[in-house]
């Protein structure tokens, strides 16, 4: 039955009067052990979430108030207060603007870069809940708030270290319907719950969201049954860079708690590693430039084409040097090879038999009288005198010119 906006009327705190305090919008959603709806509060000017339970358990709803004013966490829905509405107990809440996990996954598996960043930002609230003794009790894919910006709150602290969440008998199972698949094995056995069964529950919900289905989808005994005996089957990973999760969701759903990450750290840096192994693929695997691009730009070409006629010119130098040299009576192979391994001209004699002999032993060989040498000019001390137009094509290249 849809719910018609209503304005009810609650004692004003800033007078006696009776005056309009919340204004019922539309329902947020519901269960089978209440409701929540959107209102508008007249008095703080804010829109809130208003959960009632079913039979007006007023205790239950203070013991849930008790628990989430205690915790101050960006990724926890915050508390507001516990007030009573037309004789009925309310508990208002932090109103999300987005939707649930559960939401999300009427449209299909989530892709895995934002399931896990939503299972991080839960894993963060559990941290933290966890150092302050507080069990959720109930992680699950409906109590896991997306905004629409992307970030994720953990809400429902309902039956959160609660000793009546603390065994599941077959023949109760239809009593929590929808939790059934997120509840780790050592609670269906009897155990009480605690961060180890936050932790299966939280994988549990990973696994849903990257495969479209709970890690145990079989009813009742059987679903039971099937989670005693060993860990879901593989999780199938679309993108391959995000396969290493089917390895961080075996360990995290093994039957035993023993078997699992120690704690909800544990799990997170888990997720955290593959999150980085991905970044890193993706940073190796981007395509390298092309190299027909790698000089594009004018100023890039008229500095590549100037290095270039630079080096040819240094070449032209050198070879004249060398022409030069080789004038009459000019140096002889030995003094080339002087030149190469570094001995003094003239210092290396041959004997008769073709051995090297030592120079401070052997006679000195007569020089022929050498010609006078060649004048070469000396060089001009500014290049762009050798190479007019190489100082014409720079022209740009120093000074005031135009940036790429």
């Amino acid at each position: 039955m849809p719910l018609k906006a209503r304005c009810v009327y609650v004692p004003s705190m800033t007078t006696r009067t009776t005056a309009p305090r919340y204004l019922f919008e539309r329902e947020l959603g519901h269960g089978g052990f209440g409701s929540v709806v959107l209102a508008t509060d007249f008095v703080l000017g804010r829109r809130v979430a208003l959960k009632s339970l079913r039979g007006s358990d007023s205790g239950a709803l203070a013991a849930e108030a008790r628990v989430l004013a205690a915790l101050r966490h960006p990724n926890i829905v915050q508390v507001y207060d516990l007030t009573t509405i037309e004789g009925e107990p309310y508990l208002v809440l932090e109103f999300i603007d987005g939707q649930s996990v559960r939401e999300l996954l009427e449209k299909g598996s989530i892709p895995p870069k934002e399931a896990v960043r939503h299972a991080r930002a839960v894993a963060a609230a559990l941290t933290y809940a966890h150092a302050a003794g507080v069990v959720h009790n109930d992680v699950k894919p409906e109590n896991i708030l997306v905004v629409k910006g992307g970030a994720a709150l953990l809400t429902d602290f309902g039956v959160a270290s609660s000793p009546q969440a603390a065994t599941l008998l077959p023949g109760e199972a239809e009593s929590i319907v929808g939790s059934l698949p997120y509840i780790a094995p050592e609670v269906i056995q009897g155990a009480a719950p605690g961060a180890q069964s936050d932790l299966y529950a939280l994988a549990a919900t990973l696994y849903e969201m990257l495969s479209g289905a709970p890690p145990f989808a079989g009813p009742g005994a059987a679903g039971m049954a099937q989670r005693l005996a060993g860990p879901p089957p593989r999780v199938v990973i679309a993108e391959p860079r995000w396969s290493g999760l089917a390895d961080v969701l075996e360990r995290a759903l093994a039957p035993l708690p023993i078997d699992r990450y120690p704690d909800i750290q544990a799990f997170m840096a888990a997720l955290n590693s593959v999150s980085n192994r991905t970044l890193q693929a993706a940073l190796f695997a981007a395509p390298a430039p092309s190299p027909a691009k790698t000089l594009q730009s004018p100023r890039r070409r008229r500095m590549a084409v100037g290095a270039a006629i630079a080096v040819f010119g240094l070449v032209l130098v050198g070879a004249a040097a060398v022409f030069v040299g080789q004038r009459p009576g000019g140096a002889d192979a030995t003094s080339l090879r002087g030149l190469v391994d570094g001995t003094p001209t003239g210092t290396v004699n041959t004997g008769s038999d073709g051995t090297a002999t030592d120079p401070a032993t052997t006679p000195a060989l007569e020089q022929p009288t050498a010609a006078p040498a060649a004048t070469v000019p000396d060089a001009p001390s500014n290049p762009r005198d050798i190479f007019p137009g190489f100082a014409k094509g720079n022209g740009k290249s120093e000074g005031k010119g135009k940036k790429d």
